[in-house]
């Protein structure tokens, strides 16, 4: 837990005024501004398994976009009229800031898979297709027979490119 609030706490320390700046140039009150960091900073912190894998600069993204939509949460609390004030209204407000977890898994999904195709010859980034497709719940026989490979062929030849694609994410992964 100490190493996380430390990556955190260093992090918001050298992004905290550019991060209450922008909540403020926005219109949110110091109040405001600083419950929205310090919320992003509580969420970098339990996320943190997560984000760990990202770079830095990636880190920095979550981090805003985690204050920009603590941001607009804030916005949101603040444009409902609330006749009776009532505090139920208030915590029934939808809360995206998982959309940004998610955008960012895709991101990096999309950067592993792009380096691992780099690392693949045309052969191989065809098995990775076929691969890809399988994992969409598409059986073997459509497969072989969309990419014009024996059914017994295809087969053996995913079981092998699984332990290829294997070592590959261990090289990428484990340096």
């Amino acid at each position: 837990m100490k190493t996380e609030e430390n990556v955190a706490s260093g992090l918001f320390e050298r992004n905290y005024d550019a991060l209450i700046s922008y909540c403020l140039c926005k219109g949110l009150t110091k109040q405001e501004a600083e419950d929205a960091v310090s919320d992003a900073f509580y969420r970098f912190v339990e996320k943190y398994d997560q984000i760990k894998e990202l770079s830095p600069m990636q880190q920095k993204q979550w981090m805003y976009s985690a204050v920009k939509i603590n941001y607009y949460l804030e916005l949101k609390k603040r444009m409902i009229y609330f006749e009776d004030e009532s505090e139920e209204a208030i915590n029934n407000l939808k809360d995206n800031r998982d959309d940004i977890n998610n955008s960012i898994e895709n991101h990096a999904y999309k950067q592993i898979l792009d380096q691992v195709r780099a690392e693949l010859s045309e052969k191989d980034n065809v098995m990775l297709q076929i691969l890809l497709e399988r994992d969409s719940d598409i059986s073997f026989k459509t497969l072989a027979d969309k990419y014009g490979i024996h059914y017994s062929t295809l087969r053996t030849e995913t079981k092998r490119f699984r332990k290829k694609v294997k070592k590959l994410f261990d090289k990428i992964f484990k340096g």
